[in-house]
């Protein structure tokens, strides 16, 4: 569902304050999660995580390209061998999804801590406005 900005803001206004002060601690909580992942980013030791899964993240690929020529092998016709190979592919895409997810997340805390930032200053524009 999408609402407007101005729907969300008679929205906050309308419901109960103890609702409004807990969806601004969430917003406060997405700015510090932010801060916190700038904080770690900007380190060496980060640098050094990225590349471990970077690698590992390249082998994985190497891994599922091996067993996807496997898996499209024309001489393959054992059903469990197959599905073998349907499940080992299965776990190392999922394996991979995870790996990328891990590089994201502080790219994802950011945007969301910088988004927080802007809708709780424009909450607390609003509130001055109406008090």
């Amino acid at each position: 569902m999408t609402i407007s900005f101005d729907d969300y803001r008679n929205r906050t206004h309308t419901r109960d304050p103890a609702a409004g002060q807990q969806r601004i601690r969430e917003l406060q909580a997405s700015i510090h999660e932010a801060v916190r992942a700038t904080a770690v980013t900007g380190h060496a030791e980060w640098d050094h995580f990225l590349e471990l899964i970077e690698g590992r993240i390249a082998k994985y690929r190497d891994m599922i390209a091996v067993e996807q020529s496997a898996l499209v092998a024309p001489g393959l016709v054992n059903s469990e061998q197959i599905m073998l190979l349907k499940v080992r592919l299965a776990c190392l895409q999922t394996a991979l999804c995870e790996l990328e997810a891990v590089i994201a997340l502080p790219k994802i805390l950011i945007a969301g801590g910088s988004e927080a930032a802007s809708m709780l200053a424009t909450l607390d524009v609003h509130e001055s406005e109406v008090a």
